[in-house]
Protein backbone atom coordinates (compact mmCIF):
# COMPACT_ATOMS: atom_id res chain seq x y z
CA UNK A 1 0.00 0.00 0.00
CA UNK A 2 3.02 2.18 1.16
CA UNK A 3 4.65 1.85 -2.54
CA UNK A 4 1.72 2.25 -4.88
CA UNK A 5 0.64 5.47 -2.48
CA UNK A 6 4.44 6.75 -3.26
CA UNK A 7 3.77 6.35 -7.03
CA UNK A 8 0.52 8.34 -7.04
CA UNK A 9 1.14 11.78 -7.95
CA UNK A 10 0.12 13.82 -4.61
CA UNK A 11 -2.27 16.12 -6.56
CA UNK A 12 -4.87 13.58 -7.63
CA UNK A 13 -7.36 12.00 -5.17
CA UNK A 14 -7.38 8.96 -4.02
CA UNK A 15 -9.48 6.48 -2.26
CA UNK A 16 -8.18 3.63 -0.71
CA UNK A 17 -10.02 0.45 -0.45
CA UNK A 18 -8.86 -1.01 3.22
CA UNK A 19 -9.57 -4.26 4.55
CA UNK A 20 -9.17 -3.85 8.22
CA UNK A 21 -11.05 -1.78 10.22
CA UNK A 22 -8.34 -1.03 12.93
CA UNK A 23 -6.38 0.12 10.27
CA UNK A 24 -8.94 2.67 8.60
CA UNK A 25 -9.45 3.61 12.56
CA UNK A 26 -5.78 4.22 13.46
CA UNK A 27 -5.57 6.26 10.25
CA UNK A 28 -8.46 8.61 10.64
CA UNK A 29 -9.72 8.59 14.00
CA UNK A 30 -6.93 7.46 16.36
CA UNK A 31 -4.62 9.18 14.44
CA UNK A 32 -4.32 12.00 16.78
CA UNK A 33 -4.08 10.60 19.82
CA UNK A 34 -1.26 7.83 18.62
CA UNK A 35 0.63 11.28 17.22
CA UNK A 36 0.41 12.53 21.03
CA UNK A 37 1.82 9.60 22.64
CA UNK A 38 4.79 8.86 20.50
CA UNK A 39 3.17 5.91 18.86
CA UNK A 40 4.69 4.17 21.96
CA UNK A 41 1.46 0.99 22.43
CA UNK A 42 1.40 1.00 18.95
CA UNK A 43 2.79 -2.46 17.30
CA UNK A 44 5.34 -1.87 14.42
CA UNK A 45 4.97 1.44 14.37
CA UNK A 46 7.17 1.90 11.84
CA UNK A 47 5.07 0.95 8.68
CA UNK A 48 1.90 2.89 9.67
CA UNK A 49 3.88 5.84 10.74
CA UNK A 50 5.46 6.02 7.03
CA UNK A 51 1.83 5.44 5.48
CA UNK A 52 0.94 8.48 7.79
CA UNK A 53 3.83 10.97 7.18
CA UNK A 54 3.15 9.86 3.08
CA UNK A 55 -0.95 10.72 3.46
CA UNK A 56 -0.06 14.09 5.17
CA UNK A 57 2.20 14.75 2.38
CA UNK A 58 -0.40 15.02 -0.24
CA UNK A 59 -2.43 17.67 -1.37
CA UNK A 60 -5.08 16.59 -2.16
CA UNK A 61 -8.25 14.32 -0.22
CA UNK A 62 -7.52 11.12 0.81
CA UNK A 63 -10.69 8.87 1.79
CA UNK A 64 -10.87 5.32 2.91
CA UNK A 65 -13.25 2.36 2.37
CA UNK A 66 -13.73 -0.44 3.81
CA UNK A 67 -13.25 -3.44 1.54
CA UNK A 68 -15.80 -5.82 1.16
CA UNK A 69 -14.90 -9.63 0.50
CA UNK A 70 -17.71 -9.78 -1.79
CA UNK A 71 -16.20 -10.23 -5.13
CA UNK A 72 -16.87 -10.87 -8.22
CA UNK A 73 -15.37 -13.83 -10.01
CA UNK A 74 -12.72 -12.38 -12.57
CA UNK A 75 -11.67 -10.21 -9.62
CA UNK A 76 -11.34 -13.77 -7.89
CA UNK A 77 -9.17 -15.10 -10.40
CA UNK A 78 -7.29 -11.80 -10.55
CA UNK A 79 -6.25 -11.86 -6.68
CA UNK A 80 -5.76 -15.26 -6.23
CA UNK A 81 -3.35 -14.74 -9.65
CA UNK A 82 -1.85 -11.97 -8.43
CA UNK A 83 -1.59 -14.20 -4.68
CA UNK A 84 0.37 -16.90 -6.97
CA UNK A 85 3.06 -14.63 -8.42
CA UNK A 86 3.79 -13.53 -4.74
CA UNK A 87 3.91 -16.89 -3.94
CA UNK A 88 6.21 -18.09 -6.20
CA UNK A 89 9.11 -15.05 -5.73
CA UNK A 90 11.85 -16.19 -4.71
CA UNK A 91 12.37 -13.09 -2.48
CA UNK A 92 10.45 -10.96 -0.34
CA UNK A 93 9.96 -7.19 -1.60
CA UNK A 94 11.48 -4.97 0.87
CA UNK A 95 9.47 -1.70 1.16
CA UNK A 96 11.49 1.38 2.85
CA UNK A 97 9.70 3.12 5.40
CA UNK A 98 12.18 5.93 5.61
CA UNK A 99 9.96 9.30 6.62
CA UNK A 100 10.72 12.48 5.66
CA UNK A 101 12.25 14.81 7.96
CA UNK A 102 9.68 17.49 8.17
CA UNK A 103 7.56 14.86 8.61
CA UNK A 104 8.96 12.64 11.22
CA UNK A 105 7.58 13.75 14.49
CA UNK A 106 9.05 11.60 17.47
CA UNK A 107 8.26 11.68 20.84
CA UNK A 108 5.26 12.09 23.61
CA UNK A 109 2.72 15.42 23.68
CA UNK A 110 3.97 15.90 27.53
CA UNK A 111 0.59 16.79 27.95
CA UNK A 112 -0.63 13.96 26.86
CA UNK A 113 1.43 11.50 28.93
CA UNK A 114 0.91 9.43 32.00
CA UNK A 115 3.20 7.85 34.71
CA UNK A 116 2.57 4.29 32.65
CA UNK A 117 3.47 6.07 29.30
CA UNK A 118 6.74 7.55 30.36
CA UNK A 119 7.27 4.31 32.07
CA UNK A 120 6.85 1.94 28.86
CA UNK A 121 8.58 4.59 26.97
CA UNK A 122 11.89 4.60 28.80
CA UNK A 123 11.36 0.78 28.84
CA UNK A 124 11.13 0.91 25.03
CA UNK A 125 14.89 2.73 24.38
CA UNK A 126 17.02 1.03 27.48
CA UNK A 127 18.42 -2.16 26.09
CA UNK A 128 18.12 -5.52 27.94
CA UNK A 129 20.14 -6.07 30.81
CA UNK A 130 23.15 -8.74 29.53
CA UNK A 131 23.79 -11.52 31.93
CA UNK A 132 27.18 -12.88 32.13
CA UNK A 133 26.05 -16.34 32.59
CA UNK A 134 24.01 -16.11 29.12
CA UNK A 135 26.88 -14.50 27.48
CA UNK A 136 29.25 -17.16 28.61
CA UNK A 137 26.65 -20.11 27.74
CA UNK A 138 26.52 -18.54 24.25
CA UNK A 139 30.17 -18.23 23.63
CA UNK A 140 30.56 -21.65 24.97
CA UNK A 141 27.92 -22.91 21.83
CA UNK A 142 29.15 -20.96 19.52
CA UNK A 143 32.04 -22.10 19.54
CA UNK A 144 31.33 -25.87 19.90
CA UNK A 145 29.59 -25.47 16.91
CA UNK A 146 33.00 -23.87 15.35
CA UNK A 147 34.41 -27.39 16.32
CA UNK A 148 32.01 -29.13 15.08
CA UNK A 149 31.95 -27.33 11.63
CA UNK A 150 35.77 -27.40 11.37
CA UNK A 151 35.61 -31.55 11.82
CA UNK A 152 33.12 -31.87 9.29
CA UNK A 153 35.09 -29.75 6.92
CA UNK A 154 38.04 -32.37 7.95
CA UNK A 155 36.63 -35.23 7.82
CA UNK A 156 34.56 -34.02 4.14
CA UNK A 157 38.51 -33.24 2.84
CA UNK A 158 38.16 -29.75 2.67
CA UNK A 159 40.99 -27.55 3.76
CA UNK A 160 41.23 -25.98 7.17
CA UNK A 161 39.14 -22.83 6.92
CA UNK A 162 40.92 -19.86 8.81
CA UNK A 163 37.52 -18.05 9.72
CA UNK A 164 36.20 -20.98 12.21
CA UNK A 165 39.10 -20.25 14.30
Amino acid sequence: MLEALKMIPKNIPITMKINSSKVIKDLSINLENLENTGWLLYQNAMPIKALVAELQSRSTLTTFQKWDNILGPTAKKEVTALADLGLLKDHCDRVSVAIEISFNLTGMKLEKGSQRLFYQGIQSIKSPKLRRSTQMKLAITIYAIQVVLLQLRLIAGFSRDPSYE
